[in-house]
C-alpha cells in the first residue's frame, strides 16, 4: 500500500509586474553563480529577453532554474522556478540588483523579486515505511519498480508475476 502524504513542489520566485511594455531593464541579475547583465546589445533588456539569457545560463552552468514571462491583465512579470532535484530547494543566493524604465518615466524603478512556493520533497509511506523523494518519480523503493506520484492519497495494487521453467 502506497500513501502519498504530499507531492514534492518547486521553489518559485516572481518579479513585481511591470505594466509598462516598453520597460528597459538594467542592472543584473546573480543566480548560482553565474551574472546575467540585460543588455539592449544582446537583446536581454526586456522581461522577455532576461528570460531567454536565464535559461541560456541555467542550461550552460546547470543552475537548475527556469525563467518564462507571464501576462496578466495586470502587466507582465518574470517568473523563476527551481528544476529537477534542485527544485526542491529554495532559489537561495540569488543577487538582484535589476531595475527598469519606460517611453515616459526615466527614473529607474527597482525590479524586485518575491518569494512564490517553498520548494517540498514527495512524502509518503510505502506499507508502512516512511519515504521521500525529491521529485514526483519515485524510484528504487520497491525492486525493480518506479511510479510517478499523480496526487496525495491511499493507492493498493497487487502484482503478481510467474516464473517459468524450461
Amino acid at each position: 500500500t502506497v500513501v502519498v502524504n504530499s507531492l514534492a513542489m518547486a521553489a518559485t520566485e516572481s518579479s513585481d509586474v511591470v505594466t509598462d511594455p516598453t520597460a528597459v531593464l538594467s542592472g543584473a541579475l546573480m543566480l548560482g553563480g553565474a551574472t546575467i547583465t540585460p543588455s539592449a546589445a544582446n537583446g536581454t533588456d526586456t522581461l522577455a529577453g532576461l528570460a531567454t539569457a536565464i535559461n541560456t545560463a541555467s542550461q550552460s552552468g546547470n543552475l537548475g532554474v527556469t525563467a518564462s514571462v507571464v501576462t496578466n491583465a495586470g502587466g507582465s512579470y518574470l517568473a523563476l522556478s527551481a528544476n529537477g532535484s534542485a527544485g526542491q530547494t529554495l532559489l537561495s543566493g540569488a543577487t538582484n540588483t535589476l531595475s527598469y524604465t519606460t517611453a515616459t518615466n526615466s527614473t529607474p524603478t527597482t525590479l524586485n523579486l518575491n518569494p512564490g512556493q517553498t520548494g517540498a520533497d514527495a512524502s509518503l509511506t510505502v506499507d508502512g515505511a516512511a519515504v521521500t523523494s525529491p521529485t514526483n518519480t519515485v524510484t528504487g523503493v520497491i525492486p525493480g519498480a518506479s511510479f510517478t506520484l499523480a496526487a496525495a492519497g491511499t493507492r493498493s495494487e497487487e502484482h503478481t508475476s510467474e516464473l517459468q521453467s524450461h
